[in-house]
């Protein structure tokens, strides 16, 4: 039977190797809802760390981590290119995917991100003649892609011999198409992460908060990397400027790792906000079904996982006006947006209204639970199943 399946190749950077690990997480539930729903998907992948396990089976999705040396970090972590590592790892990751194509037959290549894999995808397409898919993420078009002369080039090669590029935001695609207007339109696609459903869905908000120990009341949640740039300085901020009759009357939690965890954790005040560090992403659902509502306010976003997930559980969103946010926010049905502009501001004025009258709130949560529409509101666009389908259908006439 598992040789009837349709294999493909993920190349990608990142994928989870621990609970804890959300560096790539969206790429692990797309190959598991690939795997579940008919297909077979090999991936290959770096060995970051050196307990990370070299192999991995679960239902239809294998993974191989190839070896290179890491320095125990991302490659996106790096703040300049470290081109010795680099040329390791495309040499490394090349070698691995030659490999799997032949033992697993695959059909497919499925490059997540341009740079560095979209190089590996082109070489592999020519070798195997396959279709070949690049994903584009987000941080490699807006960090690398037109970065200077020579990634300007590289990418349009890339994206040139793809059949299809995926785009996980319709801003992601205008910024594609405006940078590289001479290349196929057609080809340039929009698709969503995925979401895991077994997990992301609405459970009772009092069992949620229960197994969590916290307590009855308003509770704001933010989760994410904790970088300036996604606002939680200036979302704590706001907190601290409510008035002193507001206080106490909301708690937001933060979850999430990166460059500010020091000093949340030296800030961290539990009558305001508590800061819970990074958090097993299984449980992740959890806090979203228990909290009042996610708050995101970021100056820059394609389509944050992270609010997929909560409409998912049918959790409100509060949420910047960038990338596809407002494709996702019914304004006052499931979440509420404020410009990059004056956040704080907004942010303060926004909470102040919530805890003076936290009713209306309450009821958009009750709503959106009973309502799919409002949790799912990115269903219309084409899925991956989808664009395998055409690819395979288009070779098998050829």
């Amino acid at each position: 039977m598992e040789s009837e399946l349709t294999s493909v190749c993920f190349i990608s950077q990142a994928f989870p190797d621990n609970e804890k690990a959300y560096r790539g997480i969206f790429i692990r539930n797309l190959a598991k809802r690939l795997g579940e729903n008919g297909f077979r998907v090999v991936v290959v992948t770096p060995r970051i760390f050196n307990w990370s396990r070299k192999r991995e089976h679960v239902g239809n999705v294998e993974v191989f981590r190839f070896v290179f040396p890491s320095g125990g970090k991302l490659l996106i972590s790096y703040r300049r290119i470290p081109v010795f590592r680099m040329i390791l790892y495309l040499f490394s990751c090349a070698a691995r995917t030659c490999t799997v194509m032949v033992t697993h037959s695959c059909q497919l290549i499925h490059v997540h991100w341009i740079h560095p894999n979209g190089i590996i995808g082109v070489l592999v397409k020519a070798l195997f003649r396959k279709p070949l898919i690049v994903h584009v993420r987000g941080s490699d078009f807006n960090l690398f892609a037109t970065r200077d002369s020579f990634f300007r080039a590289l990418t349009r090669i890339i994206l040139r011999q793809a059949d299809r590029v995926l785009c996980t935001s319709e801003s992601s695609r205008a910024g594609l198409l405006e940078a590289f207007p001479r290349l196929n339109r057609d080809k340039f696609l929009v698709t969503y992460n995925s979401v895991d459903a077994s997990q992301f869905h609405p459970i009772p908000e009092g069992e949620a908060r229960r197994m969590l120990g916290i307590p009855t009341g308003l509770h704001f949640l933010f989760v994410g990397n904790l970088v300036r740039e996604k606002g939680v300085l200036e979302l704590i901020d706001a907190v601290r400027h409510l008035p002193e009759s507001l206080r106490g009357k909301a708690t937001l939690h933060i979850i999430g790792s990166g460059p500010l965890e020091k000093d949340l954790s030296v800030q961290s005040d539990g009558r305001l906000w508590v800061y819970h560090r990074a958090v097993p992403h299984p449980r992740i659902p959890l806090y979203l079904n228990a909290a009042n509502l996610l708050i995101l306010p970021s100056d820059r976003e394609g389509t944050p996982n992270v609010v997929l997930e909560a409409l998912s559980c049918g959790t409100p969103v509060l949420a910047t006006r960038v990338g596809d946010i407002p494709r996702l926010i019914r304004e006052g049905e499931n979440g509420f947006l404020i410009d990059r502009r004056n956040k704080r501001e907004q942010l303060v004025e926004f909470l102040r209204r919530t805890l003076e009258s936290p009713e209306k709130l309450i009821a958009m949560k009750e709503h959106m639970r009973r309502n799919a529409a409002l949790r799912m509101p990115w269903e219309k666009y084409v899925s991956v199943e989808q664009i395998y389908a055409s690819l395979l259908k288009g070779r098998a006439r050829a």
